[in-house]
């Protein structure tokens, strides 16, 4: 739930044929406990025939800093690489 948003309704109705692409942090814990427990959970309700994709990086942040971090240089590159694919 964010700002009201349930992020577990909206994977649910994915359509066979759609993507997505999760990327969490574990480091994240800080600004938003449980992020990676979330994401892994948002992953397995992702309905068959959505393609999926799931990143944890060990560190590298929060939100866009993740794009940032030495950790995993090539993010941007990957999320491009992901939305081009598609």
């Amino acid at each position: 739930n964010y700002y009201g948003l349930r992020s577990d309704l909206s994977v649910k109705k994915l359509m066979p044929g759609q993507r997505v692409l999760f990327v969490s942090s574990r480091d994240d814990a800080r600004q938003n406990p449980g992020n990676v427990e979330q994401n892994e959970e948002l992953f397995n309700l992702v309905p068959e025939g959505v393609q999926k994709e799931l990143i944890i990086y060990e560190h590298a942040g929060h939100g866009t800093t993740m794009l940032e971090s030495t950790e995993k240089p090539d993010l941007m590159e990957t999320i491009t690489r992901f939305i081009q694919n598609g």
